[in-house]
């Protein structure tokens, strides 16, 4: 039996262990951004628009009426502002925006319509609950992209996870109506393919990582009508779109790349069917996307969310994503995970016969633990089809 020193002692070697590991990656990660990554590339962005051009005037209206609505929302909060000030009712977040579309009318400066009015906000939200929980969300992020000052990282997560939120919900609403006028046809086969949510949890460390590293936010993907992830959920590596890393500063951007760069090498390792990888970078109030391709990865010029431009032009990108191909996206379209059968489906040219073939495996020898290069994997695989694994491993036949 092992005494409580020596049990102790072993901790303590493992955590140190863990840090070497870390700081020799984060050094490694160092050298790769300066050798590796392209600042203020705003073709980036273009990589992520739909490949049909009805799908492109699509997601370009649906932007602009999330960022139209955003608008009149943020200035009507800064007009209730003016009149609490001016009538002596109260100052600063003096009411949630459910109760900001309940106000009646105000006589201030010559003002005798409702508040709620004076902005004309007519545009379709979906249901009321909708509407309640979109004006929600612009509440949460308002003080964030009003450039109110900035004192902790951990002040930012609310705010950025109510942003993505809000375009999730007016995605969501768009699907829903447009599967309403056409019910014969879902949505997901002429308009959005798919909701991008926050996790749940901000500033964690997924279950699947190999060192003791937390991330800020993770990005998933959902179906349209799934419910938004639990506010405890730690989601996996595996199951990522994108990361988010934020820092307070502005001038803090190589730092948050670097960071995302350790972070998006292991999206690579635990996604067997990764290409090419997202990722996001929020300094102060600047986002940035970067694209993580073979050779190099590219970041765009910053979209200031203090601006109406630069709030719309992360509008644009949400929503862009939320229609593209999944192949924009960094999939690889000839393998499909099968959660029934835990296990991997993949396609591959038999070069004797010139047609595709299809393997089945569920272990992996050979994980793309690097950030750039060929991403090689290998795995056990069998061309038959496995009726049910019940958890054991599929036997290899080739």
């Amino acid at each position: 039996m092992k005494s409580k020193s020596s049990h102790s002692a072993a901790v303590s070697n493992s955590a140190v262990s863990m840090k070497s590991i870390g700081e020799e990656r984060r050094n490694d990660m160092q050298d790769e951004y300066k050798s590796r990554h392209t600042d203020d590339e705003d073709s980036v962005k273009a990589l992520a628009l739909p490949p049909s051009l009805p799908q492109r005037n699509l997601a370009r209206r649906i932007a602009k009426d999330a960022t139209t609505f955003m608008e009149s929302q943020l200035r009507l909060n800064s007009k209730r502002r003016e009149v609490a000030a001016a009538t002596g009712l109260g100052a600063g977040r003096a009411g949630s925006g459910r109760a900001l579309l309940r106000t009646t009318s105000f006589e201030v400066d010559g003002l005798p319509e409702p508040l709620a009015q004076l902005d004309g906000l007519t545009l379709d939200t979906g249901s009321k609950d909708d509407a309640s929980a979109q004006t929600d969300h612009i509440d949460e992020l308002r003080d964030w992209v009003a450039g109110e000052p900035l004192r902790l990282e951990k002040g930012m997560y609310n705010p950025i996870m109510a942003f993505v939120s809000y375009v999730a919900l007016r995605v969501q609403a768009k699907a829903r109506e447009l599967d309403g006028a056409n019910p014969k046809t879902k949505s997901a086969a002429t308009g959005p393919r798919r909701l991008i949510r926050p996790v749940g949890r901000s500033d964690y460390k997924p279950e699947d990582s190999d060192d003791n590293t937390r991330i800020d936010i993770g990005l998933c993907t959902t179906e349209l009508d799934a419910p938004a992830p639990d506010n405890n959920e730690r989601m996996p590596y595996s199951k990522l779109l994108a990361i988010v890393e934020a820092k307070v500063k502005r001038d803090d951007s190589e730092d948050a790349t670097v960071q995302l760069f350790e972070y998006t090498r292991q999206m690579y390792q635990q996604q067997h069917d990764l290409r090419f990888a997202w990722g996001i970078t929020i300094c102060g109030r600047d986002v940035r996307v970067c694209h993580f391709g073979n050779d190099r990865a590219i970041s765009s010029r910053p979209m200031d969310v203090t601006t109406s431009d630069g709030r719309r032009s992360f509008i644009e990108l949400l929503v862009n994503w939320s229609l593209c191909d999944d192949s924009q996206l960094g999939r690889d379209l000839t393998m499909k995970r099968l959660p029934d059968l835990k296990c991997w489906q993949i396609d591959c040219l038999d070069d004797a016969t010139h047609e595709s073939r299809r393997y089945y495996f569920s272990t992996v020898i050979c994980h793309a633990d690097h950030l750039f290069g060929r991403h090689t994997r290998c795995f056990l695989a069998t061309d038959i089809e496995p009726k049910c694994t019940d958890g054991d491993e599929i036997t290899p036949t080739v």
